[in-house]
């Protein structure tokens, strides 16, 4: 999602009407969130009883994100914006 955010959303403004960050900042946050948070007494975790050691496989997944994230930004360009593009153009 951050590379969806940064590519293709940022330039656009906030508010999804207009193709902003506001709908991919909906998905991405709450992913965010349970993933900080960790999996609760009605999860699919629990109910197998699995546990991963919780910061050695936190900081190697946020290492690898921010790999790919950079990797993926790097390799494209970003999209420029254009006078159609902006608010209240019809």
């Amino acid at each position: 999602m951050s590379v969806a955010i940064v590519a293709s959303h940022l330039h656009k403004g906030f508010w999804s009407r207009n193709g902003g960050v506001e709908f991919p900042l909906m998905i991405a946050l709450p992913a965010l969130a349970l993933t900080l948070i960790g999996p609760g007494a009605v999860s699919l975790d629990n109910l197998f009883n699995i546990a991963l050691p919780e910061p050695a496989s936190w900081i190697v997944l946020a290492i690898g994100t921010l790999l790919t994230v950079a990797a993926a930004l790097r390799s494209r360009t970003l999209a420029t914006p254009t006078v159609s593009d902006s608010v209240g153009a019809i």
